[in-house]
This record gives structure tokens, sequence and C-alpha cells, in this order.
């Protein structure tokens, strides 16, 4: 499994679009993904910036809580960017005094 760290960077709020940085690590691995993001329903879905070659489609999904404080993030074919035993997957809680994305909630 491993610690998930996420970064977002609100690029047009309008249309929801955001820059993302996740990183997933524990002793026995670790990984990371720059990506950009849209808001689709709810979701924030997420592909590589820059797609590894020969590499599955990737694409992270995150789901965020309608307080913005808590959040579900789950991971199809993102193999070629993490170590085998880490995965882009578990819950997100946002740091004290802040929610997750503030300024993304209106592209949700």
């Amino acid at each position: 499994v491993g610690q998930l760290q996420l970064r977002l960077i609100v690029l047009d709020a309008e249309r929801g679009t955001v820059a993302a940085a996740l990183t997933v690590g524990s002793p026995q691995c670790s990984g990371g993904l720059d990506s950009l993001g849209q808001w689709q329903q709810g979701t924030l879905v997420l592909k590589p910036y820059r797609p590894e070659p020969d590499a599955a489609a990737c694409e992270v999904r995150v789901r965020v809580d309608a307080n913005g404080r808590q959040a579900w993030v789950s991971e199809t074919g993102c193999g070629a960017y993490r170590g085998a035993a880490c995965v882009f997957e578990g819950q997100l809680q946002a740091r004290e005094g802040l929610d997750i994305c503030s300024e993304c909630s209106i592209g949700k």
C-alpha cells in the first residue's frame, strides 16, 4: 500500500481544470504521477502529463466529500508510475484549516 499525498494547482476554476502531483511511498516502494485533471460529475479525473511510452492508459480518480475534507483515490493502469508494492489508492485527509481543493468547487 503506502502513504498517499496529493497536491493540486487550479489552472482554470471555471472549467474545473487542475494540475496535480500525486505521490505514494512506503519503506518497500515509491511512485509519483504528475498529471492534468478535470472535474467530471463530482470526481477529479487525473491523467499523466507526460505518459510513459508503451505504458497502459493510466487514470486516477479522486472523489472528494461534500465538505472537501476527505477524498478517496483509485487508479486504473498506473503500474508504470509506481513500485509494484504501492498503488495510487486509499483515503486522503485535508490538512488542518484547509480543504482538498477549495477553488475546484466551481468545476464540480
